[in-house]
């Protein structure tokens, strides 16, 4: 096959692949920004955050103080996704808990999956780790009783919803009745379920576009049989 035939196949696939499946979402995993290791407490791997705070690249804090932390700190707690991750109850470990906040841009009437990890206190299994995730006008509350994975029992937790408007605020709070002293945060996502699933006529698109490039396939390959004989 040569370059051109190569390159028109390419051209075409790429043309009707589908969109990207993530929205705009910037520093999930809360692992980028000015990690400065200043807290009240003199420990490293962890810099206290209060409300206002944008040390994290894309998030704001909110609420009430939180703790940004890092592998090292402590040796029983570890990320669910990279090598930090977020404690919304901060060093005060009293009610409110703190959160965090993001402006995404979406698109109105698509579907949304915005997803997270939340942390288990495995220092107080008596009482569940809440968040309480907010956009678009739709506010649900998720517990970790501890039936998740690895050191902090992390759980997987998603809500869906369909933003009207363009602009929104992606909101994560910590929630507990008795000020525990640790409710996990990571791995946040958001996916576009409209541009993750190919509409219906990709596939017909995409073989339209390739069929005049296996009719000149077809059409070398007779003139070479031509030549042959």
């Amino acid at each position: 096959m040569n370059r051109l035939v190569r390159n028109s196949l390419l051209a075409g696939s790429l043309a009707f692949m589908p969109l990207t499946a993530h929205a705009q979402l910037t520093n999930g995993s809360f692992e980028n920004g000015n990690f400065t290791g200043i807290n009240p407490f003199s420990l490293a791997h962890l810099t206290d955050l209060n409300p206002g705070d944008t040390n994290m690249t894309g998030w704001t804090v909110a609420f009430g103080e939180i703790t940004w932390q890092e592998v090292g700190y402590p040796a029983t707690q570890v990320p669910s996704d990279g090598n930090r991750w977020l404690d919304l109850t901060g060093g005060h470990d009293a009610t409110p808990e703190g959160g965090v906040q993001q402006n995404v841009s979406l698109v109105p009437g698509h579907l949304y999956t915005l997803g997270f990890d939340l942390g288990y206190n495995i220092n107080n299994p008596t009482s569940p780790d809440s968040v309480i995730a907010s956009v678009a006008g739709v506010t649900e509350t998720f517990n970790n009783d501890g039936s998740g994975s690895g050191t902090n029992r992390w759980k997987r937790f998603t809500v869906d919803f369909t933003p009207v408007v363009a602009g929104n605020t992606i909101t994560l709070q910590g929630s507990s009745a008795d000020g525990q002293s640790y409710i996990g945060l990571d791995n946040v996502t958001l996916v576009d379920r409209v541009a993750a699933t190919p509409e219906p006529g990709t596939f017909a698109l995409f073989l339209g576009a390739a069929a005049p490039v296996g009719a000149l396939l077809r059409h070398r390959r007779k003139i070479r049989l031509r030549r042959s004989a």
